[in-house]
């Protein structure tokens, strides 16, 4: 400790000797600390020598606030010297100081000056530049989106999180090396809460979700926002899977500092909270319990083919708002299901994917249940939507390319890809922004890439799946994209994918139905009046996404788009390829409610005609 204080002031003061006139400067104002005096309170506890581990991350992260405006303003990750290094820390430790924390940020943790001068970091990025030359311009997109306001929110901080997440394991890959990944989340972070957010890395909200601090004293300087000190518990639990395991991380990490200082720096400084797939949330059933109210009828919101659903507030969490599923047939022998479906949902992240805050396996009796925790969506499923004809053209728009967005990153971005085999309205939830969440992958099932392949299951709700499937049981990424077709027609059109309603004993299938009127000449009768008529301007738009629709929901499987070429003719003017004729389209006789849905098998049938 001795050797490594006497080097810190002889590199201060080697720093001070370097210019021929006053020393330098720093431009970082720190007089944000007081607004985050909850951090200080490990130091105050636990003062070094005792356990500075809780002490040290906690300045650090503290600090990492200020190198995050230091980005903001002037384009580096780190200082641009030694000099500006040296005035920084003292700086810094003379706010510290202000607020009586009784530890030297060098000297007792200690971290030196060099450890924050400019140098390559991870895939040689040093400024905001090298950023935007290294980093995919649609993952940047994707972080200006989801990182750019107000964070307060726990939903839209996991969104950014999220994203974060997704960057990171970009900037490892284009780094060839795993062992760059926290510097890669330190760089990722820094760059979301300094450059990416439009309130700065000083809010307290922006602070709390990407940099991983303690949520500020309530009544605390800087809190301005007036934020509930309770939302960011909850943001700190339920934004990050993995806080928990990051303080162990810090441990490690101040215990073997000799050997990668640079890499502790980098990673306390966003908190530790940022690595990837590091683990659920593991809930005791008594908490689950106590947040549904003992599961009670007043709770419930629903029940779907794998279990039903109750809304809880997890009073330990900051009262914070949860969707606890409550998984059916949970014996023993379903353990091996339920622990897939948890590791699927648990890697597979992103904005347009429902997220899974954690898991509950309790003993009860010979059985086990089998519980899963989400992130409450206020707006409930797409199907209350698409039932009370309320969203508007643009309101519709957003969603359909929210869903398509989700799909794709499950085909093509996910190793090995995923097909969810489930897509229907009902999967569908709808964040407090209306933003698209495809959720339940209880039926999702990893598939080797680019084949197809034969399962002795069928699992999906029989109105949306497509015919090789439903039949034969052959499923490859097509069967999304077909039930995906299904649903965008439905969306489009304000109809049910079987409208059972009509007093006939026959009853056609949407995608039919909108191909008979298609072929009719009589394409613009498709789309719901209620934006048809709102929008008048829109309607070559609107007629786009209901061609992409049948396109997708076409019977021959070759015949359908892959998913990333039906959302870029969503989202592009591209032409749509020419939609060869349906064969004769199928029909629904007798009728069997299955999951709410009024279906049943498929017949053939040689008439042209739709009602």
């Amino acid at each position: 400790m001795r050797i490594v204080t006497l080097v810190a002031i002889a590199l201060l003061a080697a720093g001070a000797a370097r210019g021929d006139g006053d020393p330098a400067s720093c431009s970082v104002d720190y007089s944000y600390v007081g607004a985050f005096s909850s951090t200080l309170d490990h130091c105050r506890r636990s003062p070094p020598g005792k356990n500075s581990s809780d002490c040290c991350s906690a300045l650090l992260t503290t600090f990492g606030i200020g190198l995050a405006d230091y980005l903001r303003r002037s384009g580096g990750f780190e200082f641009a010297d030694l000099p500006t290094a040296n005035a920084c820390l003292k700086s810094f430790q003379a706010e510290l100081d202000s607020h009586g924390t009784g530890t030297d940020f060098v000297r007792d943790c200690p971290f030196e000056p060099p450890m924050f001068v400019q140098s390559p970091i991870c895939a040689g990025v040093m400024n905001i530049s090298d950023w935007k030359r290294v980093v995919a311009p649609d993952l940047d997109r994707a972080l200006e989106r989801s990182c750019g306001g107000d964070l307060s929110s726990a939903l839209r901080c996991q969104s950014c999180t999220d994203d974060v997440t997704r960057v990171v394991l970009e900037l490892q890959g284009l780094s060839n090396s795993t062992s760059v990944g926290q510097q890669c989340v330190y760089v990722s972070c820094l760059y979301a809460a300094g450059v990416v957010n439009k309130l700065g890395p000083k809010e307290p909200s922006t602070a709390v979700c990407v940099l991983g601090l303690t949520p500020p004293s309530a009544g605390a300087p800087g809190g301005s926002r007036g934020t509930d000190a309770k939302l960011y518990i909850g943001i700190g639990v339920g934004g990050s899977a993995i806080a928990l395991a990051g303080a162990l991380i810090a441990c490690i990490f101040l215990f073997h500092r000799r050997r990668k200082k640079r890499e502790l720096v980098q990673s306390s400084l966003v908190g530790l909270s940022r690595m990837p797939n590091l683990g659920l949330i593991k809930f005791s059933f008594e908490e689950i319990k106590a947040g549904t109210q003992n599961f009670s009828s007043k709770n419930f919101i629903g029940e779907g083919g794998y279990g039903r659903v109750y809304r809880g507030v997890l009073a330990k969490r900051g009262n914070s708002e949860v969707a606890v599923k409550v998984m059916k047939a949970s014996s023993k022998e379903n353990n091996a299901e339920f622990l897939n479906e948890v590791e699927v949902i648990n890697r597979v992240r992103h904005r347009n994917l429902l997220y899974v805050r954690g898991a509950c396996v309790h003993a009860n009796g010979p059985d086990s249940q089998h519980i899963l925790v989400y992130d409450y969506m206020p707006n409930g499923c797409l199907q209350t939507y698409l039932s009370s004809g309320t969203l508007s053209w643009q309101q519709r728009r957003k969603i359909a390319i929210g869903i398509a967005v989700g799909i794709n990153y499950l085909h093509n971005e996910v190793e090995p890809s995923i097909i969810h085999r489930d897509i229907k309205p009902s999967n569908i939830l709808l964040d407090e922004d209306l933003n698209a969440r495809v959720a339940d992958f209880g039926l999702a099932k990893i598939s080797p890439e680019g084949m197809s392949h034969l399962t002795t299951r069928v699992a999906g709700t029989p109105i949306y799946m497509a015919v090789e499937y439903a039949l034969y049981g052959q499923c490859s990424d097509k069967v999304d994209v077909y039930s995906f077709g299904v649903l965008l027609l439905e969306l489009m059109s304000g109809r049910r994918a079987l409208d059972t309603s009509q007093e006939n004993p026959v009853h056609y299938h949407i995608v039919d139905w909108a191909w008979s009127l298609v072929k009719a000449g009589r394409l613009p009768e498709i789309i719901d009046e209620k934006i048809r008529e709102s929008d008048p301007a829109a309607i070559v738009l609107q007629q786009r996404f209901v061609l992409v629709g049948i396109l997708c929901a076409h019977l021959l499987v070759a015949v359908r788009p892959p998913i990333s070429q039906a959302l870029k003719l969503l989202e592009d003017n591209d032409t749509i390829p020419p939609i060869p004729d349906r064969p004769p389209p199928y029909i629904f006789a007798g009728h069997t409610l299955v999951d709410g849905e009024e279906v049943n098998l498929f017949s053939s049938s040689s008439q042209t005609s739709a009602p």
